[in-house]
């Protein structure tokens, strides 16, 4: 990729550099995020519980929805952090610590691909700022536009932490296609393994380094081209075999779910508009164009290889909504992420030579380009009232010369006054962590007695999403499994809906009796209500934790 890896200095010197500076990212970011919990609507709440039953099955009976998602989301995943959750007991620990060597993997290799291009100093310069950007970012708004942030521990974070090592291999394999088939099969042989741990993050990546190939030119002609593409799809599909064949288990039901109940749920998937998916790259374009800008005039075979890299990762991340009409939820969005990271080493690499031509026209526009992809949205708003970027704003006055209107979420269930999603407030979410801890004692013997069964709660399905993650128990349904179920899982999930319909209806409802006929209904026997909920005279309550309040129920 980047020409012959050729480091200016001894190895160890990138494995070092990395190891401190991601030590160091890790204990600021643990010491300017002190007593957070894991948000309402995060993946980790659904992949903490599931790591807590990889390693101890007992947990979480009778949570179906929790049972359905454990086909659906990585099974290595789950037992890889299973085994730190039971060493590190609290979820966002357990993040970290499972965060860190990933995290160090990932700047390590960031510092040999800039030091094979641009030495030593580069490299150490790059590696600060790759550590330092996303939370740069966070603060500019662009929460999940960063490379990767300490503490980043999900699935896909663990794949792009190898990422420029799979560059690396993909450069030591770049004559495969003239004839050393071998190293190319092993690369994407090793890409399919990790489509175990996730498997979009795998397949955009082996879709990037395939269409790289591709643009390449090749003595042997189409017919070579074929060959090696032949090669790497199979090498692929064997080294990810054992997902495929979850994945085939899928329990789907036949149908779809209703556009309108995505579009509420899930957001984007299936009903963007141009200038909606134009926000998702913006600032990934402003970026990577700097980079471009300033390493005008130098055609270095390695830099120009990058640069291509980053503007064929954004052009494939643009047609997304084209892959999306051929295999619903592929995502190719999420290869802005490849893009920025290669953009920031890219800056590293260009800089220097930029100040020392002083070449004033370069750094100045690259700044404004930078600078007009972070702030763009505070920029537009300024100038036009609209809180958009440059170029979505650009794509949006078409889209209203042309009639195209943006989607609007439906608002298909009856709010209702409530505390709100607890990580939000310290107060909540101190007293969301104390009505956990209530029930983690609850499930306190080590050796349970044969009749005993860890207790499935009814809990405010809108806001309690974190709530398996940190008690232990399982939750009778929340609006967390609505973005797995409707994404996966068919006509499957239009009876999550009709579920979670059933309990806002109960949680809203004046009429304390809609609540005991759920409980009944679910077999619950505790319950977990807001301040101002009225409780049915036959449910006791025996814990209490401002707003919330913990009930045995009158279910048998």
């Amino acid at each position: 990729m980047t020409g012959p890896v050729a480091p200016r200095t001894p190895p160890a010197h990138a494995w070092i550099a990395a190891t401190v500076i991601a030590f160091v990212a890790a204990a600021v970011h643990a010491v300017t995020n002190r007593g957070e919990i894991l948000h309402g609507l995060s993946d980790e709440s659904l992949l903490v519980p599931l790591a807590r039953k990889a390693w101890n099955p007992q947990l979480y009976a009778g949570d179906a929805w929790l049972s359905l998602a454990e086909q659906v989301f990585s099974r290595t995943y789950s037992f890889l952090f299973g085994a730190v959750l039971e060493v590190a007991d609290d979820p966002v620990v357990a993040m970290r610590v499972l965060a860190l060597p990933f995290h160090i993997v990932f700047l390590a290799g960031s510092y040999r691909l800039v030091e094979a291009v641009r030495g030593r100093g580069a490299a150490l310069s790059a590696t600060i700022a790759l550590a330092m950007l996303p939370s740069i970012l966070s603060l500019a708004g662009h929460v999940a536009a960063g490379p990767l942030a300490a503490g980043a521990a999900l699935p896909r974070d663990l794949v792009f932490a190898l990422i420029p090592w799979l560059f690396i291999a993909r450069d030591a394999a770049s004559e495969a296609m003239h004839g050393r088939l071998a190293r190319r099969a092993a690369l994407f042989f090793a890409l399919g393994l990790l489509a175990n741990l996730h498997p979009l993050t795998a397949i955009h990546v082996a879709a990037l380094f395939v269409l790289l190939d591709v643009m390449r030119p090749h003595p042997g002609g189409l017919r070579a081209v074929g060959v090696a593409v032949a090669v790497a799809g199979a090498a692929f599909a064997v080294g990810a075999l054992p997902f495929v064949a979850q994945w085939l288990a899928y329990p789907r039901t036949p149908g779809v779910v209703p556009r309108e109940l995505v579009l509420w749920r899930v957001g984007g998937i299936g009903a963007d508009t141009p200038s909606i998916w134009m926000a998702r790259i913006e600032l990934q374009l402003f970026v990577v164009a700097s980079a471009c800008v300033l390493g005008r005039g130098r055609p270095d075979p390695a830099r120009r290889a990058l640069r291509t890299a980053a503007l064929v990762a954004l052009v494939l991340a643009a047609l997304g909504p084209v892959f999306n009409m051929v295999v619903a939820g592929i995502q190719f969005d999420r290869l802005t992420r490849v893009a920025l990271w290669i953009a920031a080493l890219l800056w590293a690499a260009e800089l220097p030579g930029a100040l020392r031509a002083r070449d004033r026209v370069a750094l100045a526009l690259a700044i404004a380009l930078v600078l007009t992809g972070v702030h763009g949205r505070t920029l537009m708003r300024t100038v036009a009232a609209a809180n958009r970027g440059s170029i979505e704003w650009v794509a949006r006055r078409i889209e209203l010369r042309v009639g195209i209107a943006e989607p609007v979420k439906p608002d298909l269930l009856p709010d209702r006054p409530r505390p709100g999603e607890p990580s939000i407030d310290a107060a909540r979410a101190a007293a969301f962590l104390d009505v956990c801890a209530w029930f983690r004692r609850l499930t306190g013997p080590v050796v349970p007695p044969a009749w005993w069964m860890p207790p499935l709660v009814a809990v405010p399905p809108e806001d309690f999403g974190a709530f398996r993650a940190y008690s232990g128990c399982g939750a009778v349904v929340t609006k967390k499994e609505g973005g797995f179920a409707l994404s996966f899982l068919g006509g499957r999930g239009n009876d999550w809906f009709a579920e979670y319909g059933a309990a806002v209806g109960a949680w809203s409802a004046t009429n304390p009796i809609a609540r005991d006929v759920l409980g009944k209904s679910r077999g619950v026997r505790w319950a977990v209500l807001d301040a101002d909920q009225e409780a049915p005279a036959s449910w006791t309550e025996v814990h209490r934790a401002p707003p919330y309040r913990v009930f045995r129920t009158s279910a048998e």
